[in-house]
């Protein structure tokens, strides 16, 4: 692990002069922890159609109702001096509730949901909880690490390492680490989720998957999943809020002045609430599954 942390700066996409990429993020919300009462209540007489849809996560076995869906299509341009970047969404779809809510209404309050996990930083926050990365330079003091195996990520050697707090209450990670067994000693695959002594206030678990490849002797991030399990109510019920983000088309090279165009740090092209179903088939990175495709149904 002292390798890995040596080696992180040389392996973060961070360390590129330029670099920009597309991503695809899909954001779902599920109402979970539904019983065979809640079922039963008078107000879902009418409703009975949505018991139809009703899953298992794999993160915790709860049984769960997917509720609402968000797609964005994106692209990211990076440069370090002078450093700037600029994310520029090229196209927005969500299932729609009531003309009283608006789009951005949503797309905003969703927002406050998530934060980037970087798990090259030191330090990950998600909801204003300051999470000690494992491959933070004292994260030796904080956690134990466990060489379980080796196995192959993504067509590759990996060494499998598995990490917990030296002390359950702890506010930092649990998980396994998945990292190149060769020189580089970077990352391949990261599972992060939290021990159940933590106090997270509302908060239940947490669960974070991450996948790296190698393109151009470069590792970048390929696909970024953040579950929250969060109460709402007494008696369990809760909701799963679920980031996925799918990543593509890297590249390396310095961008036009243009791309950066825009004020703020996201700039919306025109019409991106608007694209037609032809648009969206030929533009996702990663194809919807037939549970998110029923969501908008």
């Amino acid at each position: 692990i002292k390798k890995v942390i040596d080696n992180k700066d040389r392996n973060r996409l961070e360390n590129q002069d330029h670099y920009s990429y597309d991503k695809h993020e899909k954001i779902e919300i599920d109402l979970n922890n539904i019983t065979e009462d809640f079922k039963q209540r008078k107000q879902f007489k009418s409703f009975k159609f949505l018991w139809n849809y009703l899953d298992t996560s794999d993160v915790n076995g709860r049984v769960f109702l997917p509720l609402f869906m968000r797609e964005i299509l994106s692209s990211t341009y990076y440069q370090k001096d002078p450093e700037k970047e600029k994310e520029r969404q090229h196209a927005v779809k969500m299932t729609k509730f009531d003309e009283a809510i608006d789009d951005h209404t949503i797309t905003g309050a969703i927002d406050l949901l998530y934060d980037e996990v970087n798990i090259y930083e030191n330090n990950v926050k998600i909801l204003d909880n300051d999470f000690l990365s494992p491959l933070a330079p004292w994260g030796i003091n904080y956690y134990r690490y466990y060489i379980i195996d080796t196995t192959i990520v993504n067509d590759k050697s990996a060494i499998h390492m598995a990490f917990i707090p030296r002390n359950k209450t702890f506010i930092g990670f649990t998980g396994d680490l998945y990292i190149s067994n060769d020189d580089r000693y970077t990352i391949l695959k990261a599972v992060l989720g939290v021990t159940k002594d933590i106090s997270l206030n509302f908060v239940r678990d947490i669960k974070v998957v991450q996948q790296f490849e190698e393109v151009d002797d470069i590792y970048r991030l390929t696909r970024d999943e953040l579950t929250l399990d969060i109460s709402i109510a007494q008696g369990g019920l809760g909701i799963y809020a679920k980031r996925t983000n799918s990543f593509d088309k890297f590249s390396f090279v310095q961008q036009p002045p243009e791309k950066f165009d825009g004020l703020g740090h996201i700039v919306e092209d025109e019409g991106a609430y608007n694209r037609d179903e032809a648009y969206w088939k030929s533009n996702r990175i990663s194809q919807l599954s037939e549970k998110e495709e029923g969501i908008y149904r």
